[in-house]
């Protein structure tokens, strides 16, 4: 080994425990991170319906791909049958090639398991039936990807959350990000007028990156496809503003049914019955929206920009209404 593998030894260890001890979304914002910084031909498919598609390897030029990623990170002891959940992603990679006209020469399975030789087996008769080459990465083939001190350095910041000193938040699923937002806003009032300002141009962009390039032409068709970008609802949480203590509290909407009785999700902006401002975690757009609330009110304050907008959600949320830019 050189010299960095011997003296990160231990973080690297740290790392594969993490991926064998995550699974879901977790997992796959872990793995795809590795992919990406590993591959600059990676394309992530940011976790949408995607027929099966987790990832690919973008084509030379004008090729079209052929190489597709199946993430399958399945909660330990809950699944009785991996074989199945991959026969069925296999097929499904079959069809999505076979209906864009794409050639399937290579499958690349990413799993946060070991596997047993029999397992890989049946993967491979699964591909040798259809003339596919084969690649398995689980938690410890990942750890050989990492390559260098630079990458060492960026998978430790992502994964075990060590200070890091890039801020390219769109790596992250949504619900990640949606939770870094609310995070950095309990730090806004030691801003100066200046550096709020600052903030909120730089979160903005930051939001926009998860924005295809075709919607970007028009404002109000991004702020569509934000409302689309949906937290899958086991991620999904309920922030509680304190306006005393200038923060927010995190509660999973388990807990803060709990605690508040049984309520309707329709408004993602509500008063709790403490009086506190509460914000569903379900989408991206009320991340922008908060930022061009508070830009608009020009007050950089966040309990009056949440009261604001808190009015303005209905018309926001009524997909017949008029352009969303006409309320800003």
């Amino acid at each position: 080994m050189n010299g960095w593998e011997k003296n990160d030894a231990l973080n690297l260890r740290s790392i594969e425990q993490a991926l064998l001890q995550s699974n879901d979304f977790v997992f796959e914002s872990y793995a795809t991170f590795i992919l990406r910084s590993s591959f600059k031909k990676f394309q992530w498919t940011r976790g949408t319906k995607d027929s099966g598609v987790d990832g690919y390897f973008k084509g030379k030029g004008k090729k079209q791909p052929s190489e597709f990623f199946s993430i399958y990170a399945p909660i330990k002891n809950v699944v009785k049958s991996h074989e199945s959940k991959l026969f069925t992603d296999f097929n499904k990679l079959l069809t999505y090639t076979s209906s864009k006209g794409y050639e399937f020469k290579k499958w690349h399975v990413v799993l946060n398991f070991e596997i047993t030789e029999e397992f890989y087996g049946y993967l491979e008769s699964l591909c040798e039936d259809h003339e596919i080459e084969l690649t398995i990465y689980t938690p410890r083939g990942l750890m050989h990807l990492i390559t260098n001190e630079e990458q060492l350095f960026k998978v430790k910041a992502y994964i075990l959350g060590i200070n890091r000193p890039f801020n390219n938040y769109s790596d992250f699923h949504y619900h990640v990000f949606f939770e870094i937002f609310i995070k950095s806003l309990n730090h806004y009032y030691a801003l100066t007028t200046t550096e709020k300002s600052m903030f909120m141009r730089d979160w903005e962009k930051n939001v926009c990156r998860y924005v295809s390039d075709d919607k970007k032409i028009s404002q109000d068709s991004a702020f569509r496809e934000l409302m689309g970008m949906k937290i899958p609802a086991h991620l999904n949480s309920v922030y509680i503003y304190l306006p005393k203590e200038n923060k927010f509290l995190q509660k999973c909407v388990n807990d803060y049914v709990t605690e508040q009785g049984e309520i309707s999700f329709e408004n993602k902006i509500w008063k709790n019955h403490d009086g506190n401002i509460c914000v569903y975690a379900n989408n991206l757009f009320l991340i922008y929206g908060f930022l061009k609330e508070m830009a608009y009110d020009l007050v950089y304050n966040i309990d009056s920009t949440l009261k604001s907008f808190m009015k303005k959600q209905i018309e926001l949320y009524d997909v017949s209404a008029t352009p969303l830019t006409n309320v800003w």
